[in-house]
Formats: C-alpha cells, sequence, structure tokens
C-alpha cells in the first residue's frame, strides 16, 4: 500500500477512534435497557465509521442540501474503494 494511503487510512482510523469515544459517551448516558442500550451502542459503532466524513460538512455547517449528501456518499466511495484496493492488492500479492 502507497505511504499516502497509509497516511489516509490512520487518520481515518483515528477519527472513527473519536467519534466512536463521543458516541458511546452520549449513548451511554441515555442506557435505560439492557437491550435498548445494546442496539444504541452497536449503532453508533455503525455511526463511528461513517461520521468522520461527514465531520467536515458539518462542522462548516452545510445545510442538508443535495451537494452535501453528494460530498458524504463520494466520501464514503473513496475510503471503501481504498480499502476494497488494499484488501485486493495484499490478496493478489499473497498467491504469487
Amino acid at each position: 500500500m502507497p505511504r499516502w494511503a497509509i497516511f489516509v487510512v490512520g487518520i481515518y482510523s483515528g477519527a472513527v477512534l473519536l467519534t466512536l469515544g463521543f458516541q458511546t459517551w452520549v449513548r451511554l448516558r441515555e442506557c435505560f435497557e439492557i437491550v435498548w442500550c445494546a442496539v444504541s451502542l452497536s449503532k453508533g459503532a455503525v455511526w463511528s465509521t461513517i461520521w468522520p466524513i461527514y465531520w467536515p460538512v458539518y462542522a462548516a455547517g452545510f445545510d442538508n442540501s443535495v451537494w452535501t449528501r453528494l460530498s458524504l456518499v463520494m466520501g464514503m466511495l473513496a475510503v471503501g474503494a481504498l480499502i476494497f484496493g488494499s484488501a485486493r492488492g495484499r490478496r493478489n500479492n499473497a498467491g504469487s
């Protein structure tokens, strides 16, 4: 994997961990029943993988427009392609 890809994945992973901590902190304060608490924390884990793409949009105060949604989807596709391409490259190299 190229150095820039490792850097991007590292930054993104750090943002995921920070977001997971924030999501857990917010959701634990609202836990009343064990089943719903588990569901809420699971949703927080899923959101933590998506939110780092959206943080810059949220921080800039953009509205919920088509361009905002498009940028979010494009960012998710870029990260997915980076991860998928990395895994595919490792699999191809392992077979050689």
